[in-house]
């Protein structure tokens, strides 16, 4: 099965660099999983409070998304029900966007790139 995933250029570059010849973009992903908490996501997904100049609070916003180059992530159908309750679970606005936070805060830790 395949996982779309919407990766900025700069965090391609670094898939890529950390998947190498020997290892898949699912492989690297799910390697970030493993280091992410779902506290840290759940801060990423939180929206933005934010207040006018006078205080008065205003709707919270949600972050946008990048634009970013379509890479189809191979996975097993366990693996993507797996990231479908994830989604959920820390309230992200796509699996996509799921999967770009993930490899945001987790590749530096696993791969000593970023």
């Amino acid at each position: 099965m395949n996982l779309p995933v919407y990766l900025p250029p700069d965090l391609l570059e670094l898939v890529q660099a950390a998947a190498g010849r020997s290892r898949t973009y699912a492989d690297v992903l799910f390697d970030a999983f493993e280091v992410v908490t779902d506290d840290e996501l759940t801060r990423a997904f939180r929206p933005i409070a934010s207040a006018s100049p006078g205080g008065v609070p205003r709707r919270p916003v949600t972050r946008a998304a990048e634009p970013g180059i379509q890479r189809q992530f191979r996975v097993t159908p366990e693996q993507l029900a797996w990231v479908g309750e994830k989604e959920t679970q820390v309230n992200a606005t796509s699996r996509s966007a799921l999967c770009v936070q993930v490899l945001r805060l987790g590749l530096p830790r696993v791969s000593g790139v970023g």
